[in-house]
């Protein structure tokens, strides 16, 4: 399902290099000011849509463990978890050597046998028995994703294998995001705490997700106020915009926040734009 290494998009090389340029930005508040309430309800949002999936998962696992990783059952269960989450691509159980033994849907299974166990959350739920999230990784089927994964225990605790959920995270952040927008122009974005992109939203233009246009320009001007966002859980900063014209420059603001799941972070980022 999942190759180990992350494969970068020209994004996130992007903004890897401005969190390392010196700075225009003005200031990094040690604690944000009354969070934005676009941004708590995108955090509420997004922590409900990771709660419902991690539930899921969890539910699936428990099954799992009375009926084994392979076989008609097993195939019923992954079916139904991946049904009842559509944002999921697909659903697997993967064995104790970390080799994937049954995939849903249909369309995926050419997958089954695949050896998956160098992949870092696959290391670390074998370290620890406990549920992972991997942070943007490439997968055999073609594009970049997210794998949400959970052990099977047997009734003695023993490791019996895990059940994944593959998703892309375009997917699962774009109704998400749409649905708390307001009428106030602004910008924003999720992103990883290693400066990776997962969704960009300006409600000014009509191309949003992960375009060049839409990342881009911002990201270039924040300096070193996008380092205290990778850092930081939470807070607020102003940045200068250099505007070419008479005024020369103006003074955005930008607040963040964070969820979590399984120690893995997402910074949510909003900065106002000008009427």
């Amino acid at each position: 399902m999942l190759v180990g290494k992350m494969r970068m998009g020209w994004f996130s090389g992007l903004l890897a290099l401005v969190l390392l340029l010196p700075g225009i930005a003005l200031s990094a508040d040690r604690s944000p000011s009354e969070l934005p309430s676009l941004l708590t309800a995108l955090r509420r949002e997004i922590t409900t849509a990771w709660r419902k999936l991690d539930t899921d998962l969890a539910l699936a696992a428990h099954e799992l463990a009375k009926v084994g990783l392979a076989g008609p059952e097993a195939r019923t269960i992954l079916r139904q978890l991946c049904q009842g989450n559509p944002v999921a691509v697909d659903c697997a159980t993967v064995d104790r050597t970390g080799r994937m033994l049954t995939l849903e849907p249909e369309a995926y299974r050419a997958f089954e046998g695949a050896d998956i166990s160098g992949q870092e959350q696959i290391v670390r739920l074998h370290r620890t028995k406990r549920p992972v999230v991997s942070r943007v990784i490439h997968a055999v089927e073609g594009f970049d994703a997210i794998d949400l994964e959970h052990p099977v225990l047997s009734a003695q605790r023993q490791l019996l294998g895990s059940v994944s959920l593959l998703l892309k995270p375009e997917a699962l952040l774009a109704g998400i995001v749409s649905s708390v927008m307001r009428d106030d122009p602004t910008h924003l974005w999720v992103m990883q705490t290693d400066s990776r992109m997962l969704y960009v939203f300006d409600s000014t233009r009509r191309d949003n997700g992960l375009s060049q246009s839409s990342d881009g320009p911002t990201l270039q001007r924040m300096g070193m106020l996008g380092r205290q966002i990778v850092r930081k859980r939470s807070g607020s900063g102003t940045y200068v915009v250099p505007t070419g014209g008479t005024l020369g420059s103006v003074r955005r603001q930008v607040f963040w926040t964070t969820v979590t799941l399984h120690g893995t972070e997402w910074r949510l980022v909003a900065s106002p734009l000008a009427r």
